[in-house]
């Protein structure tokens, strides 16, 4: 802003060194400066957070698309579990069956030197009959630390074996 008409001049004339004249243009000029100072400001911080929302948008992106590869991992990881327990299963029932067509104290024999929670499971995926003819030949302890693994174990799908030490004993002698 600068100066209005002086004496002796004419509308919009400054004073002699081109400075505004009065105080309330001073005024005027530092509260200009002040808005366009404050405006470049606003202006440096929209820019900010336009940036800010675009890194923040691009990480949201890249953070769905990683949730994305990994629910396809673990669907994969998961199909293979299954197909590996399958796997096992089968194994582990033809093991049973390994088993369960030896003699059975030469399979007892063979049970003992086994994990107790390998050799449970592989009994009881045996018959009850079967089962129970191979608990009878190990020894006591053996049997009981067995028979109370088959007591914990759910069945296997495709059959029911002895799960107590009476049902591989037998019916309880009368007195």
């Amino acid at each position: 802003l600068l100066c209005g008409a002086g004496p002796g001049g004419a509308a919009g004339e400054t004073s002699g060194t081109g400075e505004p004249c009065g105080r309330a243009e001073r005024e005027a000029l530092a509260l200009v400066e002040r808005l366009r100072e404050r405006e470049q400001r606003l202006e440096a911080r929209e820019r900010w957070l336009d940036d800010r929302e675009r890194t923040r948008s691009e990480a949201m992106q890249e953070a769905e698309a990683r949730m994305a590869a990994l629910d396809r991992l673990r669907v994969e990881v998961d199909e293979r579990l299954e197909r590996l327990a399958r796997a096992d299963e089968t194994w582990m029932r033809r093991l049973a069956a390994v088993y369960a067509r030896m003699p059975a104290e030469r399979a007892a024999a063979v049970l003992a030197e086994l994990e107790p929670a390998l050799a449970a499971s592989l009994l009881g995926r045996m018959r009850s009959s079967r089962a129970a003819a191979v608990l009878a030949s190990l020894p006591a302890r053996r049997a009981a630390e067995l028979s109370r693994l088959l007591a914990r174990t759910p069945l296997p799908p495709d059959g029911a074996v002895a799960r107590t030490a009476a049902e591989v004993s037998g019916p309880a002698s009368a007195p």
